[in-house]
């Protein structure tokens, strides 16, 4: 009589998949990663009930098709196959499954290549001036001279400045996360070795922002109700509390409409740093460096749309030939 062999449903596999990662990444990494897989990817294969030793490609396209008809674009999509593609090649590990990976065979259709929009320099200074001493200023100076992240601006601490050599470190990030319904803030501190970990110089109009905002915080922390958890991050409200990311952009976009300024996203301001130091001169490989980018491809990409801003400025320059 032949012993039945017990199958294994693909949906238990993403699940001790998850518990292994658990502390092999960044938590930041890990929560996501337990969203897209505790409420989209096993649910989908859970009702579809498909063993890991029979999936397909063409079961793994199914899903994704079913993603793009639910509205996900190709970028968020790419997402999910991040998580499906290790998952496979864990189950072939451990299983000892005779299969190529399924997952290798998948087809993603284009996506829609992105422009960057950018602010001109006039512009920012326009509005730095315009908020001069509201907490967005912080922000929009970070983001656009320095080209930071918004976890960036927002895990900077008093700890990572000194006003005496005018240097400042990028170390820490914040980041909220939805966890089990719930909005939480996570902290994340570069190694040494990421190359988003980065030192600047300070420049005057920042070390006098950074004093200007010290000042303020020593008054606010006479107020009885002034909360002091957040102590030693720099960028608090007026009540102590660590200013959270969705503010910055939201913020960003009400000043933009107020002044009647072009909208973009609070992100666009480093593609706005990296267009300024293009645009002096600065080697694309410096680039990298100042904005924390894994590879310089990352930064080529930010390249192509600069070269076709210098490309409107040559058409410009050649229609003023046929005005003369």
């Amino acid at each position: 009589m032949n012993k039945k062999i017990r199958k294994t449903l693909f949906s238990e596999v993403v699940k001790e998949w998850l518990t292994t990662m658990k502390y092999n990444i960044e938590k930041s990494t890990y929560l996501g990663y337990e969203s897209i897989v505790k409420n989209i990817i096993i649910p989908y294969f859970e009702k579809k009930k498909i063993y890991i030793e029979d999936i397909t490609t063409s079961d793994l396209q199914k899903f994704y098709f079913s993603e793009l008809d639910r509205g996900i674009n190709v970028s968020t999509l790419k997402k999910r196959h991040i998580i499906i593609k290790p998952v496979l090649d864990y189950a072939i590990y451990v299983l000892k499954l005779r299969i190529d990976n399924p997952a290798i065979y998948i087809k993603f259709p284009k996506s829609k290549k992105f422009m960057h929009e950018i602010l001109e320099p006039e512009t920012l200074k326009f509005l730095l001036e315009k908020e001069k001493n509201n907490q967005i200023e912080m922000g929009i100076f970070l983001g656009g001279i320095y080209g930071l992240r918004r976890s960036e601006i927002i895990g900077l601490k008093w700890s990572s400045i000194d006003l005496v050599k005018n240097i400042f470190l990028v170390k820490d990030t914040v980041l909220r996360i939805k966890i089990n319904g719930k909005l939480q803030i996570i902290e994340r501190n570069y190694g040494k070795t990421d190359s988003s970990y980065r030192n600047f110089p300070i420049i005057p109009e920042f070390k006098n922002l950074l004093i200007r905002i010290k000042a303020k915080q020593d008054e606010d922390l006479k107020k009885k109700c002034y909360k002091k958890k957040y102590l030693e991050y720099i960028y608090r409200d007026g009540f102590g509390e660590l200013v959270k990311p969705g503010y910055l952009s939201r913020k960003f976009k009400q000043i933009l409409s107020k002044y009647n300024v072009k909208e973009v996203r609070f992100h666009d301001l480093r593609h706005t740093c990296a267009t300024f130091l293009y645009q002096m001169g600065i080697p694309m490989k410096d680039i990298q460096n100042w904005l924390g980018h894994s590879s310089i491809s990352t930064t080529m990409n930010i390249y192509t749309h600069l070269n076709f801003e210098n490309k409107k400025l040559i058409g410009e320059k050649i229609d003023l030939l046929f005005k003369k």
